[in-house]
């Protein structure tokens, strides 16, 4: 009897409020997968696996095969169109200074209305011809400036501050297509993944600490605390049983040197406390 009333005492109290997952996994706070703005072959790499890079270094660069030729033509054509504008400008002026003359003979009636109508004609179908040329110059200077955009989409700059996680080194010299992956970016400062079962939920909450031990680095215990549980449930396959779990997201208060994303630990988290016989209810 004495022994029934004691397992019954334990059984109820809150004992137990640690949540352990064995396969804890280091990912980045920030992803980003870097894509080809255009079809081109890869010129250089600049970046490195594993390297840091600041927001708006350049990784890497593609060089489209017409592309400098396709400038070089704009360019000599916008060059060419405004030495015709400049010809036509001075041109203008003496034109221009007989229009005025012959209006103010013909209202001194020193010309005839016909001489003046052809005078006026040839005036504003000299500014019909100008007005041509200054939007052909105009159109000249878009298209180059759309040019000079896409050589600028050939420099592939680094969108945030971050680290290299993937071989772009491979990529070099060979031909990739528009919207081809190139690289990865992790950005921010690393987290570990902790794998919830849906049953244990309850026990977690932002703000807990934990006990982390990285199998990479034996022997040494470092602190963490949860500050965030993703806000949606998954369905995972376990040995053919399908359970649902949750992921907690788990800052580091100490980032062991040579840390790698994709590196696992033992996490242990301090949850709230709750009985032997609440923990198996839940289970069940």
């Amino acid at each position: 009897i004495l022994s029934g009333i004691f397992f019954l005492f334990f059984a109820f109290l809150p004992l137990f409020g640690r949540v352990t997952d064995m396969q804890a996994r280091v990912i980045s706070e920030r992803l980003l997968d870097l894509e080809a703005p255009k079809d081109g072959q890869i010129e250089s790499v600049l970046a490195e696996e594993g390297g840091l890079a600041k927001e708006g270094d350049i990784l890497l660069t593609i060089q489209a095969g017409e592309e400098e030729q396709r400038m070089g033509d704009a360019r000599n054509e916008l060059h060419i169109l405004r030495l015709e504008l400049e010809a036509l400008e001075k041109k203008r002026m003496s034109i221009f200074a007989k229009f005025e003359s012959d209006q103010r003979l013909f209202k001194a009636e020193v010309i005839s209305r016909e001489e003046w109508t052809d005078s006026e004609d040839a005036f504003l179908e000299f500014e019909k011809e100008r007005e041509i040329l200054r939007s052909k110059l105009k159109r000249a200077g878009e298209k180059l400036n759309f040019l000079e955009i896409e050589k600028g989409k050939s420099w592939i700059k680094a969108p945030i501050s971050g680290k290299v996680i993937s071989d772009a080194k491979s990529k070099e010299k060979s031909f990739v297509l528009k919207g081809e992956f190139l690289l990865t970016l992790a950005g921010g400062e690393p987290l570990l993944e902790f794998t919830l079962k849906e049953e244990d939920y309850v026990l977690v909450r932002v703000g807990d600490s934990a006990r982390i031990r990285f199998w990479a680095f034996p022997g040494k215990v470092y602190k963490g605390e949860v500050i965030r549980v993703k806000h949606y449930a998954e369905p995972l396959d376990k040995h053919g049983f399908m359970t649902t779990i949750l992921k907690a997201l788990i800052r580091l208060s100490e980032i062991p040197p040579g840390l790698r994303n994709g590196m696992t630990a033992r996490v242990s988290i301090k949850g709230r406390k709750t009985s032997l016989f609440d923990s198996l209810r839940r289970r069940i």
